[in-house]
C-alpha cells in the first residue's frame, strides 16, 4: 500500500535566525520524503538507515518541546508540524522489521492523544496531517508489514509480547515445533491479523490478496503441526506446493525439505 508525502510546512516563512533551525530541519525532511516517498520504493536496508536518521530528528525536536525555553507559540506550532510530519515519515518506513514497526506503532499511539499538539484543525489540514491521514499511513504501514512477514523470513522481535506474538509462538512450541517454524507460523497469525486491521472494514480486507494468501498459510501451518506424517500427506504436500511456487509466500527450509518442495 502506498502514502503520499504530506511535504514541507505550508505557509510558514523563516524571516529571522531563531527559525534557522526550522529551516535545517524542514530540508532534512525532504530530502528523507524524497527517498520515501519516490516512485519506486526504497529497498528494506535503505529504508533502516532512513528509519534511524527519522528518529535521531524525533527525538531531537521532542526534547526542544520539552525544554520549553523561551518558545513563541509560533515557533512550538512549528516544532510540532514537524515532529507530526517526521512522525508519518518514521510510519512510512516502519515496515521493514519488528523493532521499526515497534517504533511505528509508538508514534502512531502518540499522535493519537488529545494533548499530543496545539494545532487547530485548519492548520493539520493545511499541513496534510490530519488524524485521517496519519491513520492512513499507519494502516500502510500494518499492510506492508504483514505482506513482508509472510513473504520474507521474518526474524522474531526481541520482545516477544509484541503484537501478541509469543501466544502464538508459544502455543507452537508447546507443541513440539522447532523454533524456525513456530517463528514462521507466529509471523503468519499477526500478518494475518495486520491485515484485517489495516483495512477500512471487514469485507475489503477479506478480499485482499494478502489476507487470502496469510489465511491459506495459516491454514496450511495448521494442518502441518497436526498431521502425524506430513511427509507422506499428499494433499499437504500439494497445499506447500502451491504456497511456494504459485504464491511465492516464505515457508522454512526445514518445512520444504520434508515435503520435497521448492
Amino acid at each position: 500500500m502506498k502514502i503520499s508525502s504530506p511535504g514541507s510546512m505550508s505557509g510558514h516563512r523563516i524571516n529571522n535566525k531563531e527559525y534557522d533551525y526550522i529551516n535545517n530541519m524542514n530540508n532534512n525532511l525532504l530530502k528523507i520524503e524524497k527517498q520515501l516517498y519516490c516512485t519506486n520504493e526504497p529497498d528494506n536496508k535503505t529504508k533502516l538507515k532512513l528509519n534511524n536518521l527519522i528518529f535521531g530528528f524525533i527525538n531531537e525536536i521532542e526534547n526542544k518541546l520539552k525544554s520549553d525555553h523561551g518558545l513563541t507559540d509560533k515557533l512550538q506550532k512549528k516544532l510540532q508540524i514537524l515532529n507530526i510530519k517526521f512522525g508519518m515519515a518514521a510510519i512510512k518506513s516502519g515496515d521493514t522489521d519488528w523493532e521499526s514497526f515497534s517504533l511505528a506503532k509508538e508514534v502512531y499511539d502518540n499522535s493519537q492523544l488529545p494533548d499530543y499538539f496545539s494545532l487547530t484543525l485548519d492548520e493539520l489540514q493545511t499541513q496534510k496531517i490530519t488524524a485521517e491521514e496519519r491513520i492512513y499511513a499507519w494502516n500502510c504501514c500494518q499492510y506492508n508489514f504483514a505482506h513482508n512477514l509472510i513473504y520474507t523470513e521474518m526474524p522474531a522481535p526481541e520482545n516477544k509480547m509484541q503484537e501478541m506474538f509469543s501466544l502464538y509462538f508459544d502455543q507452537y512450541k508447546m507443541q513440539g515445533i522447532s523454533e524456525n517454524i513456530a517463528i514462521a507460523s507466529a509471523n503468519a497469525k499477526i500478518a494475518e491479523k495486520l491485515c484485517q486491521n489495516s483495512f477500512g472494514t471487514e469485507e475489503e480486507g477479506l478480499n485482499s490478496s494478502l489476507f487470502i494468501a496469510s489465511r491459506k498459510l495459516n491454514q496450511f501451518y495448521d494442518d502441518y503441526i497436526k498431521c502425524v506424517n506430513p511427509e507422506t500427506d499428499m494433499n499437504l504436500i500439494l497445499e506447500g506446493e502451491i504456497l511456494s511456487e504459485y504464491m511465492s509466500v516464505f515457508i522454512p527450509s526445514e518445512i520444504k525439505k520434508l515435503l520435497k518442495i521448492s
